[in-house]
């Protein structure tokens, strides 16, 4: 029985996705050729993102647009811990990397705000 599920989104920015993952405190390893899940079984990827105390791991899978999309199994509850529901916490920390990226590229800087309802609000100001 597969658990294995897609996280919703897109990821067209590698770069992005290594700091994102460095940030929550995975690690991201480049050219891998498949990612583990329940019961030791695999997915094909290009490259994986592995997480604290959990041998499961998200699939980078390659799509044929060349974006990549990414798989895991969210059957250990320490996935969720990892990534938050759904890959929530992985997602936001991907889109937080690219609006960096881009604020860097472009001579701007970045501010973090968390608003009083935990809204995270990212303002961009020229140096």
């Amino acid at each position: 029985m597969s658990h294995m599920a897609k996280i919703k989104g897109q990821i067209k920015n590698l770069e992005a996705l290594k700091r994102a993952s460095s940030k929550l405190g995975l690690a991201f390893i480049e050219n891998a050729t498949s990612a583990r899940y329940y019961a030791n079984n695999t997915v094909k990827c290009s490259h994986k993102i592995t997480m604290p105390n959990t041998s499961y791991e998200i699939g980078v899978v390659k799509e044929k647009d060349d974006t990549y999309g990414l798989q895991t199994d969210f059957y250990d509850a320490n996935v969720t811990k990892a990534i938050g529901r759904d890959g929530v916490k992985l997602r936001d920390s991907y889109n937080e990397e690219v609006t960096r990226m881009f604020a860097e590229s472009t001579g701007k800087s970045v501010f973090r705000e968390t608003e009083e309802d935990g809204t995270v609000v990212l303002r961009l100001r020229a140096f």
